[in-house]
């Protein structure tokens, strides 16, 4: 795993830990006002925890798939070396 998948995973995590401590708050608080606030607190750390956790799975596939072509790449290559190899040993 990349580091900066780490750091968006980590960045979730904290997210929702917020967004945990902001709802068990609601429950101590006594305005309604106050209340709301925490709650709507609550949902955007939660949705930028989620926005995280969706940036991580697309770095992953990314960096998957990023591996996958340089394999390729690097089988052309040594494919394309034992080409040139065959012909100078012909000549």
């Amino acid at each position: 795993m990349s580091r900066h998948n780490v750091v968006l995973l980590a960045n979730a995590r904290r997210a929702r830990e917020d967004a945990a401590r902001a709802r068990r708050l609601s429950v101590w608080v006594g305005d309604n006002g106050a209340i709301q606030r925490l709650v709507d607190y609550s949902i955007e750390r939660d949705r930028h925890a989620s926005e995280y956790e969706q940036l991580a799975a697309k770095l992953k596939e990314t960096m998957l798939r990023t591996q996958a072509a340089i394999r390729e790449l690097r089988a052309v290559i040594a494919e394309t070396r034992r080409i040139i190899e065959e012909e100078k040993a012909r000549r």
